[in-house]
């Protein structure tokens, strides 16, 4: 069923947060419509894909990290086209988003692990000749803890290796024309910034505030307050955690 079925006043149930000023909140509020207007057809279809269930998992919880994920792209891209930037394309971006989502399930059948993103910005020159990694994004309803630690530490490593492998058995590019042709115009920025997505209902003004050192060594939670605190843009999500829980069980009925 396509989002266009559903009522989308209904679902914007916007909830004042307690620090929230009224221009705050009517800021958020104003996002929010925007973002769920601007929903593709295909939403629900998305959201079914996208779910992955961990260990132990309700697929409550996976169902939510997936909604979430998906208006925090859209979000993203709203938050693009305001600051002037293009959201559009070419095929060999398009080409390149996709070959990266594949390529880390198909190693992760091998045993082999590729940390990937869930939105990658990229920088394209104006005639199409090359492709520049700006920027990884991700997104996250919980706390930060070890595995986005280990995810921000690891993102530019590993999309280097993806790259420089692109001809390798474990890199296939069969059915990837553009790739296959052109992967040599893709370039990582030297300065690859992070951008985090967190709940609104989050406190941003300290670490611990939005990220917590369970399960962690010294040593890394010291490394992953340095990511944060220095190549890391966190930003505020229009929904907060108990908007996207109205928002998951308003859905219920559609999976």
């Amino acid at each position: 069923m396509a989002i266009d079925t559903l009522e989308i006043e209904k679902l914007s149930a916007a909830e004042r947060i307690h620090r929230e000023t009224d221009e705050q909140f009517e800021k958020r509020r104003d996002m929010q419509k925007k973002i769920l207007e601007e929903l593709p057809k295909n939403f629900l279809e998305d959201v079914k894909k996208r779910i992955n269930l961990e260990p132990g998992e309700r697929i409550e919880s996976a169902r939510a990290g997936a909604i979430f994920e998906i208006l925090s792209e859209q979000q993203h891209k709203i938050e693009l086209e305001q600051e002037g930037q293009s959201v559009e394309r070419s095929e060999l971006a398009n080409e390149l988003l996709d070959l990266l989502k594949v390529t880390c399930d198909r190693m992760m059948e091998k045993g082999k692990y590729l940390r990937r993103p869930d939105l990658i910005d990229i920088r394209e020159s104006e005639n199409g000749g090359k492709i520049e990694i700006v920027a990884m994004v991700e997104t996250t309803l919980q706390m930060l803890g070890r595995r986005k630690y280990l995810q921000l530490r690891d993102f530019k490593t590993d999309f280097e290796r993806f790259l420089d492998s692109l001809d390798s058995s474990d890199f296939s590019v069969e059915g990837y024309t553009n790739i296959s042709n052109d992967y040599d115009k893709i370039s990582i920025a030297d300065e690859l910034r992070n951008v985090v997505y967190v709940t609104a209902d989050k406190n941003t003004g300290y670490i611990s505030g939005y990220a917590e050192d369970e399960g962690m060594e010294g040593s890394e939670w010291d490394e992953f307050e340095t990511i944060l605190r220095e190549n890391c843009d966190i930003r505020y999500s229009a929904f907060s955690s108990r908007e996207i829980g109205t928002l998951t069980d308003a859905l219920a009925s559609y999976f």
